[in-house]
Parts: structure tokens; C-alpha cells; sequence
């Protein structure tokens, strides 16, 4: 069990920043509340220079891995990917911002009223914002996950593991988060484990005692 104990790092109204690091092994933690922008707005205020540097690494890293895609999967001589728009920021940003007119229809309000609280206070735009949370949707991410309960444990418990496989050179990892949410409209506290900038959750934990994973539907042979 990891057992240090959480260095405060600064507060705002709503919110509440901290980092639990020991040695090199660091997660960030944030604790906020009130209504799904109040939330956003407080964790935009206390990551405001890392949400710009996590923007702009995110861009720089990914427009340079698609265009690497198409000229070393598809052997595209570069200038001519370049050309046609391929590897080109427009194309990969396109691509992210056709899923989320895909996705928009069936998100719940208050995501898109936390992005908007978070673009208002750490100066990022609302769009990038968007686009970032639609990469795992482009790529179609999934992890490692296991299930264990019953005669499966020790003692007869209920045991959840979810691994983040994630690029593990992506300038992402730079800050890993844990996010407490405490709402004011209706709904649990709640912890939601992932990186910056990333709120949906596919980690997290509820104070109703209820958590989730993503779930990998392998088809059958």
C-alpha cells in the first residue's frame, strides 16, 4: 500500500491541489467541488501552466508520430504525405474533431461544462481541450485489465486492477492525476484516476462504493 502522505501544493476556491511523490514516483492530486464548471474552473486555476505545457507537448509529439505513420507504415515519400495533407496538423486535428461531432450528441452536459470551466481559468482553449479527449476515441485505446473475486482471492474479496497502457515516452505521462470530485448537482463523490487534461473517466472510484475499468470485448474464434 502506498502510504505517503500528500504535500499541499496550493488551493483556490473549489479546489485544492496537492502531490504525493516519493523519490522519482509522483502522482498529482486535486480535490474540487461545487457544479461541473465550478469544478472545471478550479482545476484549470491550479494547473494553469501545466494544462498550457501538456497542450502544446501533446500537439508537438502526435502530429509528429502521424505523419511518421503514413511515410513508415505505408513507405509515403514525406514530401509528398505533406503534400496531400497527410501527416499535416489539419488532417490529424480533423480527424479528432469529426469524433467529437460523433460523440457530442450522447456526452452528458457536464463534461462539456468542466472543459468550459477549465479553458476559462488556465487560458487553454476550449477546443484543444476537446480534441485531447478525443484521441483515445481516434485510436481506439483499451488496457490491461483483471477481474478477481470470490474463491480467486485470498480472502474471498473483490480485487479490481486496471494498468494504464499508455506510450510510455508520451509527454502525457509528465503529469499523472488523481482527481476527487465533490458535486454540488446531484451525484457522489468521486475519484477519478488518469493524466491532466484528460476528464473522462475509464479509472475511478465512487464514494457509493462502486468502481469502473474499461472492459475488453474479445470476439469469440
Amino acid at each position: 500500500m502506498y502510504t505517503v502522505e500528500p504535500k499541499l501544493l496550493g488551493y483556490v476556491q473549489n479546489g485544492t491541489k496537492y502531490v504525493i511523490k516519493n523519490d522519482t514516483t509522483y502522482v498529482y492530486v486535486v480535490k474540487v467541488k461545487g457544479t461541473p464548471y465550478d469544478m472545471g474552473y478550479a482545476y484549470g486555476s491550479l494547473f494553469a501552466s501545466e494544462l498550457q505545457e501538456q497542450v502544446s507537448n501533446f500537439y508537438a509529439y502526435l502530429l509528429q508520430g502521424f505523419v511518421d505513420k503514413y511515410v513508415n507504415d505505408y513507405h509515403i515519400p514525406l514530401f509528398i504525405a505533406k503534400y496531400i495533407g497527410w501527416g499535416d496538423d489539419y488532417v490529424f486535428k480533423g480527424l479528432l474533431d469529426l469524433n467529437w461531432r460523433l460523440a457530442e450528441p450522447y456526452t452528458p452536459p457536464r463534461f462539456i461544462d468542466e472543459m468550459r470551466g477549465i479553458a476559462a481559468a488556465s487560458g487553454v482553449e476550449y477546443k484543444q481541450l476537446v480534441q485531447i479527449n478525443m484521441l483515445p476515441e481516434l485510436t481506439r485505446a483499451h488496457c490491461t485489465i483483471v477481474g478477481a473475486w470470490g474463491k480467486a482471492t485470498s480472502d474471498d474479496s473483490l480485487v479490481q486492477l486496471r494498468a494504464l497502457d499508455w506510450d510510455n515516452v508520451m509527454p502525457i505521462n509528465k503529469f499523472p492525476l488523481i482527481t476527487i470530485y465533490q458535486p454540488s448537482q446531484g451525484g457522489h463523490a468521486f475519484a477519478n484516476i488518469g493524466y491532466l487534461g484528460l476528464i473522462g473517466s475509464i479509472t475511478a472510484f465512487s464514494s457509493a462504493q462502486i468502481a469502473i475499468s474499461e472492459k475488453v470485448w474479445i470476439p469469440k474464434p
